[in-house]
């Protein structure tokens, strides 16, 4: 195999270390007890994942295999994670900051929609 992917020998099956380049996988294994033990990277910015903990093989293999159950708020946390260490920064912090005004030059309005909360206009 060529050397612009990261691998690794196929581990035994009760080998507690996984290598993977799936991040939904590397997300699961981690909402499992799973820990993530290494983030590698090749000269081609690929990233790979080595998730290491009891019963990891037989995890993949269930996520492999046909559906899987996980709490979704703990699942999109730790796709999060995994984003922001591929990236190198924060995913939010590319988007620009909105410029506030300084209280002295803003005025609460009423909203136009009844019942909205009131808004921030120049005064």
């Amino acid at each position: 195999m060529s050397e612009k992917y990261t691998t690794l020998e196929s581990p035994p099956n009760d080998d507690p270390r996984i290598l993977t380049s799936d991040v939904y996988l590397a997300a699961y294994l981690l909402t499992q007890d799973c820990r993530l033990a290494e983030v590698l990277r090749n000269e081609r910015h690929r990233v790979s994942f080595v998730v290491e903990g009891e019963g990891a093989d037989r995890l993949r293999r269930n996520y492999k295999s046909g559906p899987v159950y996980v709490n979704v708020r703990f699942f999109r946390e730790k796709l999060l994670s995994l984003r922001r260490l591929m990236d190198g920064k924060q995913r939010s912090a590319s988007c620009p900051t909105p410029p506030s005004l300084p209280l002295s030059q803003a005025a609460l309005v009423p909203s136009m929609v009844e019942g909205s909360p009131m808004q921030l206009s120049r005064a």
